[in-house]
C-alpha cells in the first residue's frame, strides 16, 4: 500500500513508508500504475499542492517494458501539469521511456539497481529546478537490448 503526502509529517516518515512498501511482483503494467497514481495521487484531497503554484512531479523507475499500453495516461498526467521522470534500470525499451516522460531529457537510464545511488543526486536536481532551468544530463549509458 502506498501513501499520501498529507499523511506524512516528515522526511524520515517519507522514508519509512517507501521502504515499507511490497513489490508485487506479477510483471509491468506500467500504464494501470500511471493511471492509479493519476487518479488517486495527484489530487488536493491528498496532499497535491498544484494550486498553490508548487510543481507536480512523478518519478517511475522500471525495469521491464510494459505488458499495456503507457502513451495515453502518460498523457494524462503531462496535461495535468505533472512532470514525468522515468528511470530505466536493465532491460527496458527506450522509446518506451521518452513515451511515458514525454521528453528524452526527462529519462536517466542505468544497468542494474545497485548503480541508482550514482544518479540520484543529478534525477533529484532535474526534478527539483524549474522547468525553464533544468538542464539535459549526460550520463554513462548502459544499454541492453532484449
Amino acid at each position: 500500500k502506498g501513501f499520501h503526502l498529507n499523511e506524512t509529517a516528515s522526511e524520515d516518515d517519507v522514508q519509512k513508508r517507501i521502504d515499507a512498501i511490497d513489490q508485487i511482483g506479477q510483471g509491468s503494467y506500467i500504464g494501470r500504475a500511471l493511471e492509479f497514481t493519476r487518479k488517486r495521487y495527484f489530487k488536493e484531497e491528498n496532499g497535491s499542492r498544484r494550486k498553490m503554484g508548487i510543481s507536480q512531479n512523478l518519478v517511475v523507475i522500471t525495469d521491464g517494458s510494459s505488458q499495456d499500453d503507457v502513451v495515453e495516461q502518460a498523457k494524462l498526467l503531462r496535461a495535468m501539469n505533472v512532470d514525468v521522470f522515468v528511470i530505466g534500470v536493465g532491460r527496458f525499451h527506450q522509446d518506451e521511456l521518452i513515451q511515458i516522460a514525454g521528453q528524452e531529457s526527462r529519462v536517466f537510464i542505468v544497468h542494474d539497481f545497485g548503480v541508482l545511488d550514482q544518479i540520484k543526486s543529478k534525477v533529484v536536481e532535474s526534478v527539483c529546478l524549474p522547468a525553464d532551468q533544468r538542464k539535459i544530463f549526460e550520463l554513462k549509458i548502459f544499454l541492453l537490448i532484449d
